[in-house]
């Protein structure tokens, strides 16, 4: 289908001189963008009540256990041996949301901080859920 972009005369000049291929730029975003809605109708179509006892650090509750309820969807869970597991949760408001083995609740996780919570498996497990793009950094000095 053939379909008109505008691009300010500034942005289209640099474009050109730089031999950006637009078509295919514009092509990959709507394609990343037509992945992740699906993903959310997907999610959204399994969503459920979720009720997880969480343990929020002190001077947040005194330290109490308490209750967190949502609506969303489970998205990937990594099984910690002799631990429990870590579930990595897609709250409805669409948020990400893991509840650890320790019972903390980590709240609006971005990717990159998925990546330091959770293993690999689960972090491609879950971005893969999401419809999102998954990064796997290799070759990083420690």
């Amino acid at each position: 289908m053939d379909i008109t972009v505008y691009l300010p005369d500034e942005l289209g000049k640099w474009a050109k001189e730089h031999d950006l291929n637009l078509s295919r730029m514009l092509r990959d975003a709507v394609e990343a963008e037509k992945r992740r809605r699906e993903a959310t109708a997907t999610l959204a179509a399994g969503a459920a009540t979720h009720k997880l006892d969480v343990r929020e650090p002190d001077g947040y509750g005194g330290g109490d256990d308490i209750t967190v309820r949502f609506h969303g969807t489970l998205i990937a869970t990594q099984d910690i041996s002799g631990y429990g597991s870590t579930e990595v949760y897609r709250g409805d408001d669409g948020k990400v949301y893991v509840h650890d083995f320790e019972g903390q609740l980590h709240r609006d996780i971005e990717s990159d901080a998925l990546r330091e919570i959770v293993d690999e498996p689960t972090y491609i497990e879950a971005m893969r859920a999401l419809g999102e793009k998954v990064v796997i950094d290799v070759g990083q000095a420690e």
